[in-house]
């Protein structure tokens, strides 16, 4: 694959027992000449949409590190562990899971809206330039700062204890297996997640993932699995050019807008050119002089 062709984006159906850096790892072998990165990191055990980012699609990761996100999984209950999945130590002995479906429905709908989380220690959350899991792996303490998420939903699909399998939607940034352990403090005899799969990420879902194995076994055909750089900012209203415009958008000058410009200070726009192609991500800037602009923020072509 050529650089000229390469810009895109890849969707990965990541394996269980990779990290979202080995699969990149993977990837580079096939695309020596290429930049490749990945957009949103899934835990080793988890599996399912993997963003890879190519050559100048990598200037667009930042559209998915806030982008919402849909997963399904179990929560096993019973104990809890040190790293809140079932890859970590359990911290008791295994306890009875006796309570009311009732109670884990009052309990599940406790997370929907907008809550505040404690990432777990083993985590990539950085204090002081280092990640959580570095302290945590030599059994040091260190703050855990909360976020605020956003769960859009929390559905229980199937209650068969000890395991809930269930579907979540919710906001860039939210820790599933923070949810896991807290609804096991609830419960009062502990939890993990025990399984997970992201099913979308933005726009992306597992509809369009390939699996790696496939991908590696024919490097030849990854081109034919790109997605255009677009594909990443869809949600970005479009703004069409000229050829003369784009060639200036390419050359980092911004474009002059009319006195009567209806678009407000700040809007975001994805900047095409006329066969379609993304060339840009622009805002409208107000200068002091109170003449709008649009200024090229990311250039791709």
């Amino acid at each position: 694959m050529t650089q000229s062709r390469s810009s895109g984006v890849l969707i990965i159906d990541k394996p269980a027992g990779m990290t979202s850096h080995d699969v990149v790892a993977r990837l580079r072998r096939c695309l020596p000449d290429i930049k490749v990165g990945h957009g949103g990191t899934l835990d080793p055990m988890a599996t399912g949409v993997l963003p890879v980012l190519l050559h100048r699609a990598t200037r667009l990761a930042q559209f998915l590190l806030h982008a919402d996100k849909e997963y399904g999984g179990i929560i096993r209950f019973g104990w809890a562990t040190d790293t809140h999945d079932r890859e970590g130590e359990p911290l008791t002995a295994p306890r009875p899971v006796d309570f009311k479906r009732n109670d884990l429905d009052g309990w599940i709908g406790r997370f929907v809206g907008d809550i505040v989380q404690l990432p777990p220690a083993y985590s990539a959350v950085k204090w002081r330039g280092r990640p959580l899991y570095r302290y945590a792996r030599s059994g040091q303490t260190a703050p855990r700062p909360e976020r605020t998420v956003r769960v859009e939903a929390l559905d229980v699909l199937v209650w068969n204890p000890p395991d809930l399998q269930f579907r979540l939607v919710c906001s860039g940034g939210t820790y599933v297996r923070s949810i896991a352990h807290e609804l096991g403090e609830m419960a009062g005899c502990g939890a993990h997640l025990h399984t997970l799969c992201r099913r979308r990420l933005g726009p992306f879902s597992l509809a369009h993932a390939a699996a790696l194995a496939d991908l590696l076994a024919a490097p030849n055909q990854l081109a034919d699995r790109v997605l255009p750089p677009e594909s990443l900012v869809q949600h970005l209203p479009p703004w069409p050019c000229s050829s003369d415009t784009a060639d200036r958008i390419r050359n980092g000058v911004e474009i002059a807008l009319p006195e009567n410009d209806p678009h407000p200070d700040g809007i975001r726009f994805r900047l095409m050119d006329a066969r379609g192609a993304l060339v840009a991500v622009g805002r409208v800037r107000t200068l002091e002089e109170g003449r709008k602009v649009l200024r090229p923020e990311i250039v791709l072509a």
